[in-house]
């Protein structure tokens, strides 16, 4: 009697909404304003006449094809809202960009056919094109969760730039020739080789880079362990992946580098705790530096090393036949900038730096570098007037070592003592590690580089001082502006 009663008086029960009714109540891309609804008015005012006029290009045998296709498309996101949002924003969106590359022909004779005049029929095309997507994508941000923005944000950054080298760039290439039509210098282009090939090489290059990159992300996410796990003598590789809030062990799929934050949106699949935003940036960054060396120190051949002169660059001849000296040099340098970035990521959590971790780390680099020569490409006389010592590569090796080492050791304790006022190992095992892998020129250059930025932060925030709390942190970003310009200062010192 109760719910009949209640019934009685208007009150009913929440029912479920259903899947159908949800996409109902999504906003559509023209019913959100009376601007919106004048704007479809008109479009299609525009667009009716358009279509007319490219169904009789094509009937005469013209080039008309994908316009009447886009105008078409067009018509029918003006005339309903029905169907897949997403899907319909990506037509709107590769149109426009096929529409774009036609009209970079018109006025010109491609296939034989002549398709001067359609120059204004193109562009007034793509000015609607370009209108509709954007109210789709408007209706489209508005109708989607503050996750689901998220999520696409950061796969439109991964797939953008792929889709731009491998698709924009080729298209761009091959419409040259017909651009460049009056030109006297004629372009020189290998004539079995079309657009599907260039497609499939670009698509096979930007894929190794993916790799390199992503195993940076791999080794970015190990070192947010060894930052963490290594001052309070936890162990590093043999323990399994666990939330820092509820303990849980992590699932396979939710320990990807960079994708599982992004997909599980920050937080804990388990206890729903907010991940800290510190693991993606680690992440990002050794992410980061791998693909940059990748692209200035890797395929070109050590162009930025100085005293290497390789005959070789390219994926193709470095990596695919590898050259592995410089593939050596490159893992060299991304784990030592690896390296010095956990030592600012220590210093940061103001943990101390035990001996258990800089002593085994500093001894693996020593024995690599003697293990597989030459790892320094600088001679160890170079830049020292006449003063010229023959001696065996092994022995250069170990003084080129020593010399580096100990004179970084002994820069990063007087930067401690005279200008800190205080300790700090992981400086001085940062400047360490530098004078090593770097040699002793590479050393004063940056550390000629770490004293003006060190100056200039002291004069920009002079009531701050957290530049002084984690000098390291300075040091790697001193680090990553020297190296691609290493060859450059040596060679402005006398060197080659």
């Amino acid at each position: 009697m109760s719910s009949e009663r209640a019934n009685s008086v208007g009150v009913v029960s929440a029912a479920p909404i259903t899947l159908k009714e949800a996409r109902r109540a999504r906003p559509a891309a023209y019913e959100t304003s009376l601007i919106s609804e004048y704007t479809r008015f008109l479009l299609l005012l525009v667009a009716v006449p358009l279509a007319v006029a490219f169904l009789q290009t094509f009937a005469n045998h013209q080039v008309g094809l994908l316009s009447l296709v886009a105008t078409l498309a067009l018509i029918g996101s003006l005339i309903t809202s029905r169907g897949n949002q997403v899907l319909r924003l990506i037509l709107l969106a590769c149109l426009t960009v096929n529409v774009t590359v036609l009209s970079l022909h018109a006025g010109k004779v491609v296939g034989g056919v002549d398709i001067a005049g359609m120059e204004t029929w193109n562009g007034v095309l793509l000015f609607c094109l370009i209108t509709a997507s954007c109210f789709e994508v408007i209706a489209w941000v508005k109708s989607v969760s503050k996750p689901t923005l998220i999520k696409s944000g950061a796969w439109g950054l991964l797939a953008i730039p792929a889709l731009v080298y491998i698709f924009g760039l080729p298209l761009l290439e091959f419409t040259q020739p017909f651009m460049d039509a009056d030109s006297p210098k004629p372009i020189v282009r290998d004539p079995n080789w079309n657009l599907s090939n260039e497609f499939t090489f670009r698509a096979a290059k930007f894929l190794i880079f993916g790799i390199f990159v992503f195993l940076g992300a791999c080794m970015g996410s190990f070192l947010n362990v060894v930052s963490n796990s290594t001052p309070k003598g936890e162990a590093i590789a043999w323990r399994d992946s666990r939330c820092p809030q509820c303990d849980s062990k992590l699932l396979r799929k939710d320990n990807i580098p960079f994708f599982s934050y992004i997909n599980l949106g920050g937080k804990c699949r388990n206890c729903r705790c907010q991940i800290p935003l510190r693991y993606l940036l680690v992440e990002c960054v050794v992410a980061c530096v791998f693909g940059a060396l990748f692209l200035y120190e890797l395929v070109t051949g050590g162009a930025n090393l100085p005293m290497v002169n390789s005959r070789h660059a390219g994926v193709l001849w470095i990596i695919l036949y590898p050259k592995w000296q410089i593939i050596g040099l490159y893992f060299l340098h991304v784990c030592y900038m690896g390296l010095t970035l956990v030592l600012a990521l220590i210093e940061w959590d103001r943990q101390p730096l035990k001996i258990g971790f800089w002593l085994p780390v500093s001894v693996l680099f020593f024995v690599t570098m003697m293990i597989f020569l030459p790892t320094q490409p600088i001679p160890l006389f170079e830049h020292v007037p006449q003063f010229e010592v023959m001696l065996s590569p092994g022995l250069e090796q170990l003084l080129k070592l020593l010399t580096g080492s100990f004179l970084g050791a002994a820069i990063g304790t007087f930067w401690n003592k005279a200008i800190l006022k205080k300790p700090s190992a992981k400086l001085t095992l940062a400047f360490l590690m530098t004078g090593m892998v770097l040699g002793w020129q590479g050393l004063v250059q940056v550390t000629l580089l770490f004293g003006l930025f060190y100056g200039a932060l002291s004069l920009l925030f002079r009531n701050t001082h957290l530049y002084r709390k984690c000098p390291t942190t300075v040091l790697f970003t001193t680090i990553l502006v020297h190296h691609p310009f290493w060859k450059m200062l040596a060679a402005g010192w006398g060197g080659e």
